[in-house]
């Protein structure tokens, strides 16, 4: 790790330090978390963009820098493509909400489809709180998958009418198309995360 690497927005990493510590994650987790953020923020510096102005955008970017690093190096994209993402996405998340108070940023709806997902996925992040009692590191991992799901479901996923007609079939066919490459243990993770969401769903139009 060069110099550069160690001193980047040291304060911040210190304090990332402090959360895992008292969040009670362990130390290789709390390593691997700490590794995702400096890179990120590093990512950043070399972009020349401030923490506190990057963007949901700058997010997707980096991870893109990264995977192509990552083909460069092994010739092949990593075999369990979410669990890599995850990875990298759960140090990134905690080390930004430090620096903005929340992140991923909200972004506005540009049309009724995307508003009612927003309201939807808004509502799942409480209920996940609420009922299911889920850490608040963990949470937004489980709205952004969901908001992935609802978008590959078209119109259905933006439609309050259509909504209820989602089946089990459709879960099980995101869950194929998503990841055909996924280990047990994450196609278990992502099928919770999607059957939470029509709990939910029923609850939303109650």
């Amino acid at each position: 790790m060069s110099t550069e690497e160690r001193t980047i927005n040291e304060p911040l990493i210190e304090r990332l330090a402090g959360h895992l510590k008292v969040s009670g994650y362990s130390l290789s987790a709390t390593v691997k978390r700490i590794a995702a953020a400096r890179g990120f923020l590093l990512y950043l510096a070399k972009e020349r963009v401030d923490v506190a102005n990057a963007t949901g955008a700058h997010e997707p970017a980096f991870l893109a820098f990264k995977l192509n690093l990552y083909r460069k190096r092994h010739g092949h994209a990593p075999c369990d493509l979410s669990s890599w993402r995850w990875g990298y996405t759960s140090g990134v998340h905690i080390v930004m909400r430090l620096a903005q108070g929340k992140w991923p940023p909200a972004t506005v709806p540009a049309n009724p489809q995307e508003t009612f997902r927003q309201d939807l996925c808004n509502a799942y992040a409480q209920w996940l709180s609420d009922v299911r009692g889920l850490a608040a590191t963990t949470i937004p991992n489980r709205k952004a998958e969901a908001q992935r799901f609802l978008e590959s479901l078209g119109e259905r996923g933006g439609d309050e009418l259509l909504l209820p007609q989602i089946t089990v079939a459709d879960l099980d066919l995101y869950l194929t198309q998503r990841a055909p490459q996924l280990r047990r243990t994450t196609r278990q993770r992502l099928a919770l995360c999607l059957r939470g969401l029509r709990h939910c769903e029923a609850s939303f139009h109650s």
